[in-house]
């Protein structure tokens, strides 16, 4: 698979990885203000690209999305059983 690497400190933290196609693809992701954004970057020019941003907040706060069986609320059903 791609070769990844973090970084992080309290502010910011950072995750690169190699596409594809020959990019760098970099994520950074803001813990304080949960949000996360994506870059890809040029190897030959160094050109940086922004390609998304997005708040993860209201992500973070949803129980389930796009699971499979068992889903959280089976799991939770199951461990009140005992």
């Amino acid at each position: 698979g791609p070769k990844e690497t973090a970084s992080g400190s309290s502010e910011l933290i950072a995750l690169s990885s190699d596409t594809s196609d020959g990019r760098q693809q970099v994520t950074v992701i803001d813990p304080r203000l949960r949000v996360m954004s994506v870059y890809h970057v040029e190897h030959a020019s160094g050109k940086i690209s922004l390609k998304s941003v997005r708040s993860i907040q209201a992500d973070l706060l949803m129980d389930e999305f796009n699971t499979e069986s068992p889903l959280p609320r089976e799991i939770r059903a199951i461990l009140k059983q005992r």
